[in-house]
């Protein structure tokens, strides 16, 4: 039983014997950056002993392609793009990243962030209709085993997939037509609105504090379309 990302003779015995390691940790910064560098760090201690010498790591990723993100466009993927940078220069393990876009059964999760659907008060923030990359969290899953099973998977590397793409508001009417109860349509603002609001946000709140306003963050990223 592993009692948090510090326990250390968890993960040691975690990766030892073991043919790849799929991290999933959840988005939290310490998690994604010192948690994920203290599993990969126990990968690098087992050596030939996890995958027969090819050490084969999934990173914790399934989010939206960061690479081209500069660091404070997105305060979520600043920790990924922190793990990554860190991992690069600094191990001797080649970790593999997956870039997803959004996770449908995610959306349907109650959290204290907007969301494009919100099932429990069976409304949508949504106002997009820029088609967003969509995958399913069983095809997800397949990808996944898929990487870390591909010859090259010790090489690392980053892949992107799909499982269709769909605008916000089309998501709502394959809800709707699904589940039956009609949706509020609630609109956030336009994306001016939005980016103006996310100043103001920032401006106000410290860095230690942007899980408060991070809806705000997504929201500019989905009416991009990204």
């Amino acid at each position: 039983m592993m009692t948090g990302i510090y326990d250390l003779a968890a993960l040691q015995k975690t990766v030892e014997g073991v043919g790849a390691v799929i991290c999933a940790y959840h988005a939290h910064p310490k998690a994604v950056v010192e948690g994920q560098l203290l599993l990969i760090g126990a990968g690098e201690h087992a050596g030939g002993k996890l995958g027969g010498g090819h050490q084969v790591f999934h990173a914790a990723s399934w989010n939206y392609d960061w690479k081209r993100n500069r660091l404070g466009d997105h305060e979520t993927c600043d920790c990924y793009i922190s793990f990554c940078n860190d991992a690069r220069t600094s191990s001797t393990i080649k970790p593999i990243y997956g870039f997803t876009g959004t996770i449908p059964e995610w959306e349907l999760v109650r959290l204290n962030r907007p969301k494009m659907i919100d099932a429990a008060s069976r409304s949508t923030s949504a106002t997009g209709t820029k088609a967003l990359f969509w995958t399913s969290a069983d095809d997800l899953a397949a990808y996944t085993i898929e990487a870390v099973s591909e010859p090259g998977a010790a090489d690392g590397g980053f892949y992107r997939v799909q499982s269709f793409r769909a605008s916000p508001l089309e998501m709502v009417e394959a809800y709707e037509q699904g589940r039956g109860p009609r949706l509020e349509r609630q609109s956030l603002g336009s994306l001016s609105e939005i980016e103006d609001m996310l100043v103001q946000a920032r401006a106000s709140t410290p860095l230690s504090g942007h899980h408060e306003d991070i809806g705000l963050t997504y929201a500019k990223y989905k009416m991009n379309g990204i």
